[in-house]
């Protein structure tokens, strides 16, 4: 009972750290922050690009009965042929509908007509009400062509065909017809856990040098950039580790990666040391590597939430979309999609290596900060020590 007690205050001092307060405010914390990120248990409003060959009144109607359904969201209209995988980069739309010319002429003669409906199957969840909701109003117009004519006689075989029937729906499913789970949960899991074993290493980086005693000659005798260099082999064998993983999926899984594989070492290894930064500088004042190890939390977990791994992104709030940029996980995840399962090229993707480049930069801008803030102050120390003034900072190469 003695042992137990002195764990019971030694709890309660703080001196083990504030777990009491964690046990008690963590779950409060974790329901309501995942309570408002998936505030919406289904995707509405998904967002779809129309490609209007007909571009008639008739077709104009169409689209905007479908814009009518809380399912979809008809962001864009264009009346000329487009390649459909262009149009899905970077997650910016679930579907792309194609209305072939004809359709109001074919329409009013009670003939056949097809709607040709491009789904992006990267997340399966993403496209299931939306899917549903054309099927009603293509449903709804089947009804309004049939119903005036189902009792008129003498008509031939196609506009009987087109009278019960007169719009039909092609569907294709891209990216992962089969729903296969290796583009989806396995590859989210296999992005997750190397990231999970970097950041065991990365985090406690700073406290190791602190609790060896090498943290001032580090801070004083080299650069900022010197410093920054630590994460780099890290990186480097993180870097390979995923870049063979996800070749492994694709030859015994069943990953589809469709772009250039030596194209995808750039956002790889800008994933890996971007990675890296952001754990040196979320840790960078922790005193030992138990302390630096509870930031995992802080650096993982939100990147995995948002990064569209297991989740369709469509179901995020706006707000979670924006933080969700902060995150080297998601933009990583989005290169996978973007170049692996819609074939992108390093060239169609410009936008987002610009991106990707400067959130790597702004984490090395912050540790850099970091370490002209602890130098500054290891030369106040050091002047108090000895009554002098301090001296103009610098650093020695």
């Amino acid at each position: 009972m003695k042992s137990l007690r002195d764990e019971f205050f030694l709890l309660l001092s703080g001196k083990a750290g504030k777990y009491y307060i964690m046990a008690i405010a963590a779950p409060v914390v974790i329901v309501l922050i995942f309570s408002a990120i998936f505030v919406n248990n289904q995707v509405n409003e998904g967002k779809v690009f129309v490609v209007d060959m007909d571009n008639t009144a008739y077709s104009q109607q169409l689209i905007e009965k479908m814009n009518a359904s809380q399912y979809i969201d008809i962001q864009e209209v264009v009346h000329e042929k487009v390649n459909v995988d262009e149009v899905f980069y970077g997650d910016k739309y679930l579907a792309v509908m194609y209305l072939a010319e004809g359709l109001e002429e074919n329409h009013y003669k009670a003939m056949p007509n097809t709607i040709g409906l491009f789904l992006d199957n990267t997340n399966t969840m993403g496209t299931a009400n939306l899917r549903t909701a054309v099927q009603e109003v293509v449903t709804a117009e089947n009804m309004a062509v049939s119903l005036p004519r189902v009792k008129a006689m003498g008509i031939s075989d196609d506009q009987v065909t087109g009278t019960l029937s007169n719009i039909s729906i092609q569907q294709r499913m891209l990216y992962n017809p089969n729903s296969n789970y290796a583009n989806t949960t396995v590859l989210g899991f296999v992005i997750l856990y190397p990231t999970l074993f970097f950041n065991m290493t990365a985090l406690p980086l700073m406290a190791r040098l602190r609790m060896t005693g090498q943290i001032r000659g580090e801070i004083m005798g080299r650069s900022a950039l010197d410093v920054a260099s630590r994460v780099l082999p890290y990186s480097f064998f993180m870097g390979v580790g995923l870049f063979f993983g996800l070749g492994l999926l694709k030859l015994v899984g069943g990953f589809r990666f469709a772009g250039n594989p030596l194209e995808f070492l750039l956002p790889t290894f800008l994933y890996t040391i971007s990675t890296g930064l952001l754990a040196m500088f979320a840790s960078w004042k922790a005193k030992h590597p138990g302390e630096a190890m509870s930031k995992m939390m802080l650096v993982v977990v939100p990147g995995f939430v948002f990064s569209g791994a297991t989740i369709s992104q469509a179901i995020l709030p706006v707000w979670a979309k924006m933080i969700g940029n902060f995150f080297p996980m998601v933009w990583y995840l989005r290169f996978i999609r973007d170049m692996g399962l819609r074939g992108a090229s390093l060239g169609d993707m410009i936008p987002e290596i610009g991106g990707f480049l400067l959130l790597t930069g702004l984490f090395l801008l912050l540790v850099v900060l970091r370490y002209y803030q602890e130098r500054r102050s290891m030369m106040k120390e050091a002047a108090q020590e000895t009554g002098e003034p301090m001296a103009a900072s610098g650093h020695v190469s």
